[in-house]
């Protein structure tokens, strides 16, 4: 091998690029040759996924050291958007932009100081993990320099503005509260996401453009105003709401126009001052009648709406944003705007009580995006989100369960498979294959979610621990208890850590627990659980909140299994009682409440308030979910010992085998609710005259109560000993 050939690969190795031949050659001003960079192989190799846990998992545990909370929550963030950072130094090198010597300072002195500091930091994320003590000197110092080192990074490849912004988000989250940012990189995060997501739904023209409409409006004040919204969109863009304000008010002061008015509307948006907002669309609104500008006119209604259903007057709301509506669609106008305006007309509707027009709006937002930009923009992506939701309410799972895989599937083709927006997809799609009965999709959806926000926030975080319980609850529906109780015990974990023993986090986690004992057969410890959840409830919403009337129903099925029926029927009224004054009496979960009052009132022995009870439940669900659904089965199953108990052994074996049939369809065969249902089948059969049919059920389900619960399980035993009395 030649010299010439030999420090040709020294360069590539130095440069971070695989010296293949068939690379794209760049030819730079002055008639330097260099070989394309390969962004996603660039990215395979120096990769930030460690940095970015460990940062994470800091911006959490920190908050118990005295050091300043700007700094670690600025890093982390930043270190979460390591990609970005990563593209624009290839995109700088790929475009002359950078020198080959800065391209290698980036990638051979920078990255490697970054990492060092980041192993440093990993030590001590992992004493504080484990409840030890740590040197806050030795922690500020190796943020101080990994902080430099990442600014620096992101200067070579012109990603400083993107620092900006995360830096002003988070300035502005702590001038909110105390110090600190109550939902942590989450929170960030998402303010990320949004702020990107707001400044590409209300673009501000360019300043050269609106340079024209000044000095078309008013020759003599065009410089001045010029001047001061130059330097107001250049702090706009960098998240600078609070000092782009001045210039944008110098720049009105010498010429009225829309788009100062927007970009001085938007900042206050921004910093959520949104009285002076809605002043200064009102304004914005009144020079649009004036000078007839008609799309002006629709942009200023819509945001006006948007102000109005955020302080809770819903019909304003509506008139603004059916106002909107109107001028785009008198101007023949389909674009962003558009489909935004009826997307906020859904979430006016929604909250108003008219699901069927929410629902409408929001697939006309849908319609009206694809036509505008494209079936698979990121806008789209929000609709369908939105879509699925609604349509889950209305118990259309297919619907919904389709609207959140389309979401899902344009999030991670426009952000990556590994992003936060994937992540919150994917928890919804689980979500809605949980309710369906799909617990293996919905398995697989939630454990991807998990991975995605293990990576990101590290393993310590609130959105990890709310995971890691919806992983415990869907496990617990498989029958694998020990499986959900892990996962339970580690969220609580979390969140008594992160977020105080008195969260409502905290109360979350708890009922699980209980629902989780009870099932295993632990009734005593259920109820340590389930109280403890309910004490918290009361002291943070009140005694007539939902989550009260929740754990109430729990608390009750665990004392009629304890044998307090007067206890269980108390806690039970309790339950009916509050989601009946919240809901009305046709809601799913006063249907829930009913059932299990259902059960109660048949063990005391008044079958005639058991049974009226228990064809509400299957009544209402029936109306809400649909013909097949768990919530049937489970309706079907306690009607049917009430019939039984009064005597209609016929009547019981059919609602019985209905509750088996329909519990195979949306749960599978070998699920514990579905085998307690054939052992409740076989019972009638046995005393219909059918022993062999009633042998079969039982022996079913037992085999299936044994591979799940295991053999030693309070209900195995029952049923074997059922099975044990038949032979």
């Amino acid at each position: 091998m030649s010299l010439r050939i030999a420090a040709s690969f020294v360069l590539l190795a130095l440069l971070g690029l695989p010296p293949a031949f068939a690379q794209k050659k760049i030819t730079c001003p002055g008639g330097e040759v260099r070989l394309q960079v390969d962004v996603e192989e660039l990215a395979i190799k120096y990769e930030g996924w460690t940095l970015s846990g460990t940062l994470s998992s800091l911006s959490v545990l920190g908050t118990r050291l005295g050091i300043d909370q700007k700094t670690l929550q600025q890093a982390a963030a930043a270190t979460q958007q390591w990609n970005e950072l990563l593209k624009g130094l290839a995109t700088g090198y790929n475009s002359c932009v950078i020198t080959r010597e800065q391209y290698a300072q980036g990638l051979e002195r920078i990255y490697p100081r970054l990492k060092e500091d980041g192993a440093d930091l990993e030590k001590i994320r992992q004493l504080l993990a484990q409840g030890q003590k740590a040197e806050e000197k030795n922690l500020k110092a190796l943020l101080d320099s990994y902080s430099a080192n990442l600014r620096r990074f992101a200067e070579l490849g012109g990603q400083d503005r993107l620092l900006d912004r995360i830096e002003a988000i988070v300035e502005r989250e702590v001038a909110k509260g105390t110090g600190q940012i109550a939902d942590g990189q989450e929170r960030i995060l998402q303010e990320l996401s949004d702020l990107k997501h707001s400044l590409a739904d209300r673009p501000l023209a360019r300043p050269e453009e609106v340079k024209d409409e000044i000095l078309a409006t008013l020759h003599k004040k065009a410089l001045a105003a010029d001047d001061a919204y130059t330097k107001a969109y250049e702090l706009y863009d960098r998240a600078r709401f609070t000092e782009a304000i001045p210039y944008f008010e110098r720049a009105l002061a010498a010429v009225k126009d829309h788009q100062l008015y927007l970009g001085l509307g938007n900042s206050l948006l921004e910093l959520e001052r949104w009285d002076r907002a809605e002043s200064v669309f009102r304004e914005a609104l009144a020079l649009a009648k004036e000078e007839q500008e008609i799309l002006h006119e629709a942009e200023s209604s819509r945001v006006l709406g948007s102000i109005a259903l955020r302080r809770g007057d819903l019909d304003e709301a509506l008139a603004s944003t059916r106002h909107a509506l109107d001028l785009y669609q008198k101007q023949n106008v389909e674009n962003a705007a558009s489909a935004e305006t009826f997307s906020l007309l859904g979430q006016i509707l929604q909250d108003k009580g008219d699901p069927d027009a929410a629902l409408e709006a929001i697939r006309n937002a849908i319609r009206s995006g694809e036509r505008s930009l494209g079936p698979d923009h990121l806008s789209i992506a929000y609709y369908a989100s939105s879509l699925s939701k609604s349509l889950l309410a209305r118990g259309d799972f297919d619907g919904a369960r389709l609207a959140a895989e389309r979401s899902l599937r344009i999030f991670d083709a426009k952000l990556g498979p590994d992003n936060h927006e994937s992540a919150k997809a994917l928890g919804n799609l689980g979500a809605i294959l949980y309710t369906k009965g799909d617990l293996e999709g919905a398995l697989t959806a939630s454990r991807r979610a998990l991975g995605i926000e293990e990576k990101i926030f590290g393993p310590d975080h609130p959105r990890v621990a709310e995971r890691s319980s919806n992983i415990g609850m869907i496990l617990l529906r498989i029958g694998n208890l020990d499986g959900a109780l892990e996962s339970v015990q580690r969220a609580l974990k979390i969140d008594e850590t992160t977020a105080g023993l008195e969260s409502p986090l905290v109360a979350t986690r708890a009922s699980n627990l209980g629902q989780i004992y009870l099932e295993r057969g632990v009734p005593d410890t259920a109820l340590s659980f389930l109280q403890r959840a309910l004490r918290i409830d009361e002291k943070l919403n009140g005694p007539d909140h939902p989550k009260v009337a929740l754990r109430s129903n729990y608390i009750a099925m665990v004392l009629r299994e304890k044998g307090d029926l007067p206890g269980a029927l108390a806690a039970a009224q309790k339950a009916v009682r509050i989601d009946e004054r919240k809901f009305g009496t046709e809601h799913l979960n006063v249907a829930r409440d009913d059932q299990t009052l259902a059960s109660i009132l048949r063990d005391q022995g008044d079958l005639d308030g058991a049974l009226l009870a228990a064809r509400h439940a299957l009544s209402v669900d029936e109306t809400t979910s649909g013909l097949e659904h768990p919530n049937i089965a489970r309706d079907c199953d306690t009607l049917a010992s009430i019939q039984l108990a009064r005597g209609d052994a016929d009547g019981a074996l059919k609602t019985a085998q209905r509750a088996l049939q329909v519990g195979e369809k949306t749960l599978g065969p070998d699920r514990p609710a579905v085998a307690r249902y054939a052992w409740h089948a076989g019972l009638i059969l046995a005393k219909t005259g059918n022993p062999a049919g009633a042998k079969a059920l039982l022996d079913r389900a037992l085999k299936t109560l044994e591979t799940t619960y295991g053999a030693t399980h309070p209900l195995t035993l029952k049923v074997g000993q059922d099975l044990k009395a038949l032979r």
